[in-house]
Parts: structure tokens; C-alpha cells; sequence
């Protein structure tokens, strides 16, 4: 656990720490397309989506695949070990673009909690969110969180971490106060990460947008300086 307070210093360190983490994360999901071979794993990955979503993941296979992507099992086993590193892979790229809108939020903006808000509803919106089919839908987001716990909490962390950091910047810049709300920026930065994810879990689109609007409405008066 980090601990709940910082110096200046230590605050500087770690966070330079996560920016470091988070190029090496974006490096790792990057995909090149100047090569046969990397246009060859795009369109497998792309295949795999296709396949995955239509079939869910428990009736997708290897070979399956294949016949959407037009290639052979050969030429996928060269990238892809087996179907859980496909669908690895498919999270993986899905979460490059969550890494590209946050390194934007990181570089800041004039309005925090503006940026906040839309970076939260953005990333609310999720890979499977399109998939008409419920029964599908459901079980690649089990899959999702049980083969891929690992990928989505380096992003969940990073998403924090990045939170925090535009918090720090803000009350040193005495733009906003955390004094009345009695709660390190760590410990606030993880419930402005969270708790969306409850409301979008448990409500319709429209009333989890409404509601998480309604909640950055008490973040913003709450931190008021």
C-alpha cells in the first residue's frame, strides 16, 4: 500500500516512476504496421475480435480464427501461442488507446475537473460495450477480468496515478483545496477511478452518465479553494 502522506520529493520521484511505467506499458501494447509480419498480427488480432465477439470466447478457437483472418493455424502460431494469447492481445490493443487519451490528460488542460470527468466517461466506455448479444457480452467480460486481471490493473494504476498527480499540480497551484474533504490525494484520486465503475456497472448509459455528472459536481464543490 502507498502510504498516505508524501513530501514534495518522494511525490516528484514516484511519479516520474509511473510516467517511465507508462511508456514502457504503451510500448509493450504498441503495434507496428511497416512490416508483413506486423500487418499480418494486426489482421489476426483483428480477425480475433471479430471472431470473439460474434462467437464469445468459450465457443472461438485457433482455428476458428483463422478462417476469419484467411490465413493459416501456421502463421497465427508464429505470434500467438494459443486462443488466451490472442484475446490477451485484443485487450492489450484496446487499452493502447486508453494510454494515448491519458497521456493527453497528463499533459494537462485548463479545466481539471472538465478533463476529469470526460477521461473517466471515456474509459467507462468499454471494449464489449457494443456487443448486442448479452449472454456474449457477459462472458468475454468474465474472461476479460479472469486472463487479463494482470494488463487491467497496470492501466487502473496508471489511471490513478495520473489522477493524482494533475490533483498535486492543482493544490500547489492553489486552484483547489483538499482540506474539507479530509482525504489524501492518493486515497481521492483511487475513489474518482472507482466509483464510476460501480455506477456504470449497475445503470443504464444515460442514467450512469447523469449520475457520474452529477458526482464530479460534488468532487468540484468539495475541493473548491
Amino acid at each position: 500500500m502507498l502510504p498516505q502522506v508524501y513530501t514534495f520529493t518522494q511525490c516528484v520521484n514516484l511519479y516520474c516512476f509511473i510516467d517511465r511505467l507508462g511508456l514502457l506499458l504503451a510500448h509493450q501494447f504498441e503495434l507496428f504496421v511497416d512490416t508483413p509480419l506486423q500487418n499480418t498480427v494486426e489482421k489476426i488480432i483483428t480477425a480475433a475480435r471479430e471472431c470473439f465477439f460474434q462467437h464469445g470466447y468459450n465457443a472461438a478457437n485457433v482455428s476458428l480464427i483463422c478462417r476469419y483472418a484467411g490465413i493459416s493455424r501456421a502463421t497465427i502460431y508464429k505470434s500467438f501461442s494459443s486462443k488466451e494469447t490472442l484475446f490477451r492481445a485484443l485487450i492489450e490493443h484496446h487499452l493502447t488507446e486508453k494510454q494515448i487519451m491519458l497521456k493527453g490528460y497528463q499533459e494537462g488542460g485548463a479545466d481539471f475537473w472538465l478533463d476529469t470527468e470526460q477521461l473517466i466517461i471515456d474509459r467507462c466506455q468499454g471494449i464489449f460495450d457494443d456487443i448486442p448479444n448479452a449472454v456474449i457480452r457477459s462472458e468475454l467480460i468474465h474472461n476479460a477480468q479472469s486472463l487479463c486481471k494482470d494488463i487491467i490493473s497496470i492501466e487502473r494504476e496508471l489511471l490513478r496515478n495520473a489522477i493524482a498527480k494533475r490533483l498535486y499540480i492543482e493544490v500547489e497551484s492553489d486552484r483547489l483545496t483538499m482540506s474539507a474533504t479530509g482525504i489524501a490525494i492518493e486515497d481521492f484520486a483511487r475513489l474518482i477511478e472507482v466509483v464510476p465503475i460501480g455506477i456504470v456497472s449497475s445503470a443504464d448509459e444515460d442514467e450512469a452518465r447523469s449520475v457520474i455528472q452529477h458526482l464530479f459536481s460534488i468532487f468540484k464543490a468539495s475541493t473548491t479553494a
